[in-house]
């Protein structure tokens, strides 16, 4: 899928700091991209030595902050 912005879009973006795309990328794409957060969330690969990962608390509450790790199967 292959989407190109408007001028009236950019302009909107001028405007406003945001422009609404809509569908920027078919199921199969948004699958592949799925699949990659994964591998990097997971650890399965490496794409930078000053990355790292960093959980939510259970609560939400950020004062409860969990361990950071540079992606690890530590996280699931």
């Amino acid at each position: 899928m292959t989407a190109h912005i408007s001028d009236d879009q950019w302009a909107q973006f001028e405007q406003d700091g945001y422009v609404r795309l809509g569908k920027t990328m078919d199921d199969d794409e948004l699958a592949g991209l799925q699949q990659r957060i994964d591998d990097i969330m997971l650890g399965n690969v490496k794409v930078h030595d000053q990355m790292y990962m960093q959980l939510d608390s259970e609560s939400g509450d950020y004062s409860e902050k969990r361990i950071t790790t540079r992606g690890t199967r530590f996280h699931r």
